[in-house]
């Protein structure tokens, strides 16, 4: 999945659009306490199995790799099980086999297991030639899985997550913090596979065949797909995906992030709590553009469902560009919409009989929708764009009713009905947390990531049950960027408020 570039001309008409127009401060913080008072997220327990995610243990569903050449040598070698507690894999035993180089066949129990991975740790890692793997699944009604492995052209894997990517998973942690999803942390097999990408798309440009696809007979190619390409790198799995923006001058990493979120598809990505690793590559200039590849496990804390806007969120954008790729409305490419709503359940396998309701007070909302299973979809997955933008600074409620069938084998109704606040603008705010001293705010246009400049923002810090306790003031700078600094502060909630009410919240702790 991919974000189309914006155009230049473009911002710049809109950046002196907002520099004139929005210059004063909010007399009041725009969250209404009942807003305050709800938790940020219903869809608990964030319990995997009281969910009904686990399969029963009398079947397993190992997602198998294809035969592959590869950059990095592996130093683990095993199988992706989604829907498989880790304690009843390690009561599988599992064996795998490996022949070629110095191994000769001898069957080895699984020794590592990590969210929904089960697998051997090799001595040292595989060195240049060919291998073959046989997993023995015994006791199901499951063949040995075999696929081979051929170690070429070794390069030297990272050692240190670059100071970029880094930015980047805070970013993504922090947008991530007010639905209390698990933290991303970074791995260097991500980072090179995502760094050779955006080599390949500098070279070749973007339709070299398309964003996320390489060709082999192309310059810099290292795989034709990005499940195929983290794997030549080192990644253990095929379970893992890639989200990417093109460019031509580099943007602040929380804009970037800002700019993935603010989408259909990139969000379910970012946003899925199966998310667990990601690494960042980066080129400027034609066919320049930021590419995060994505490591995908199974935690045993997925909650029932993510759902974005929040329940709770305040100050929400009112509008959305859509130059999203793939395109969730169709022909709606560069339109305007309302700002879309998406919901997740990861512990669900299919989503049938759905009925969504978007309403303002007693009126019912028009949307687009984008159901599950189709256009790039997951089965477990619902999007709604609005036709039109939202009313300013409204409270809107969203109903989710489906059928559902869960990984556990159970079906049951699923009813989801959560309620956000718009702020007064298609303006988009974004928060992230680099240390536990500073936290850098970002103002864009929703859709668009156009900055706005010379901003005003409000900081608060949310106490339940009281009203926002107003912390600082000051203006975004020319690339829609305000950096806050303090020397103490109590961890906790906080909610940067612009002149146009729109908002933020995030968790300001302590950092990592």
């Amino acid at each position: 999945m991919i974000r189309r570039a914006r155009h230049t001309t473009i911002a710049v008409l809109v950046s002196l659009f907002a520099t004139l127009a929005f210059v004063h401060w909010p007399p009041m913080p725009p969250s209404p306490q009942a807003l305050l008072d709800l938790p940020l997220n219903l869809f608990g327990p964030f319990n995997t199995a009281a969910n009904g995610g686990y399969e029963n243990l009398n079947h397993v569903s190992p997602i198998v790799p294809n035969s592959y050449d590869a950059s990095v040598g592996p130093n683990v070698v095993g199988l992706q099980f989604i829907g498989d507690a880790t304690s009843a894999l390690k009561s599988d035993q599992f064996q795998v086999q490996i022949h070629g180089g110095s191994y000769q066949g001898t069957r080895h129990t699984l020794n590592v297991f990590s969210q929904g991975f089960a697998g051997w740790k090799l001595p040292r890692p595989l060195k240049p030639g060919a291998y073959q793997v046989t997993f023995d699944v015994t006791g199901f009604d499951t063949p040995a899985q075999r696929w081979t492995i051929t170690i070429r052209k070794p390069v030297p894997v990272p050692t240190r997550e670059p100071s970029t990517a880094a930015i980047l998973l805070d970013s993504l942690n922090t947008l991530r913090s007010p639905l209390k999803l698990g933290r991303v942390t970074w791995n260097p097999h991500l980072q090179l596979a995502s760094r050779a990408h955006s080599q390949y798309l500098a070279k070749n440009g973007y339709e070299a065949p398309s964003f996320h696809m390489e060709l082999p007979s192309h310059a810099g190619y290292t795989g034709k797909t990005p499940w195929d390409r983290d794997m030549v790198f080192g990644w253990p799995t095929p379970v893992a995906g890639e989200v990417g923006i093109e460019w031509t001058q580099p943007s602040e990493p929380v804009t970037v992030v800002q700019d993935l979120v603010d989408t259909v598809y990139h969000r379910l990505s970012l946003f899925s709590d199966n998310l667990i690793a990601a690494g960042e590559g980066e080129a400027a200039g034609t066919g320049g553009s930021v590419v995060m590849d994505l490591g995908f496990g199974y935690r045993s804390t997925l909650p029932f469902a993510v759902v974005y806007p929040y329940n709770g969120q305040p100050g929400v954008p009112t509008g959305w560009v859509d130059i999203e790729s793939p395109d969730p409305v169709k022909n709606g490419y560069e339109e305007v919409f309302g700002y879309p709503i998406t919901a997740d359940f990861p512990t669900v396998d299919q989503l049938s009989r759905v009925h969504v309701r978007l309403t303002l007070g007693n009126r019912r909302v028009p949307f687009v929708l984008d159901p599950p299973g189709v256009n790039g979809m997951g089965a477990n997955q619902v999007g709604l764009v609005p036709r039109n933008t939202l009313k300013p600074e409204s409270l809107y409620t969203v109903q989710v009713n489906a059928w559902a069938r869960f990984n556990d084998g159970t079906s049951h109704p699923v009813d989801l009905s959560w309620s956000f606040a718009t702020g007064g603008a298609s303006q988009s705010l974004a928060a992230t947390v680099e240390s536990s001293h500073e936290v850098v705010i970002s103002d864009v246009t929703a859709g668009a990531g156009t900055p706005i400049p010379y901003q005003g923002v409000t900081l608060y810090r949310r106490i339940a049950g009281r009203p926002l306790q107003r912390v600082k003031t000051g203006e975004t700078n020319v690339d829609g960027i305000w950096t806050v600094t303090r020397l103490k502060g109590a961890p906790g909630y906080y909610e940067a408020v612009t002149a146009t009410h729109n908002a933020t919240v995030f968790w300001w702790g302590s950092h990592g």
